[in-house]
């Protein structure tokens, strides 16, 4: 090869690179975005339930509860904290056993629970289990919350 030919492919491969490093950098910035606008949907969605007067209607009694269910791997143990009869936040306290390829997708169905207000979500594609046993245990949680249940498991906030 003569030298004429290699600073050719080297430039080549330069400008390739850099094209592909500004991409990943732009991709970044919009999913960086995009998680933002959506959490600040989920914020003014919860704000607009509570000056509705969801308290009221609400079936959920204020506090954390924890549920668990079998996930891929496991046991998955969840903690829903609910608010004024809104369901503020839902966190995965254990996970310990679940392929972390299938639980970081499933982890998705969070965010799509807090904005519906529910645990009738759909489950993450390719995360078929791991989506069911956050779910799943989400739903125990929530039916320990149920304003008619005893109430066992909650803890004020």
């Amino acid at each position: 090869m003569n030298k004429k030919g290699f600073y050719i492919r080297a430039i080549n491969f330069v400008l390739i690179f850099a094209a592909l490093f500004a991409y990943g950098f732009h991709a970044k910035k919009a999913d960086e975005k995009n998680a933002a606008i959506k959490a600040q949907a989920a914020k003014i969605k919860q704000e607009n339930l509570k000056r509705s007067g969801s308290k009221k209607n609400s079936k959920y009694k204020d506090g954390v509860t924890r549920g668990e269910a079998k996930g891929y791997g496991g046991t998955v143990r969840v903690a829903v904290k609910i608010k004024d009869g809104i369901i503020l936040d839902i966190k995965v306290e254990k996970a310990d056993k679940e392929d972390a390829a299938y639980y970081n997708q499933a982890i998705k169905v969070l965010d799509k629970m807090l904005q519906k207000q529910s645990t009738d979500v759909d489950v993450v594609s390719g995360a078929t289990y791991s989506s069911n046993g956050i779910i799943n245990a989400a739903k125990e949680a929530l039916k320990k919350a149920l304003k008619n249940s005893k109430g066992k498991g909650i803890e004020k906030q």
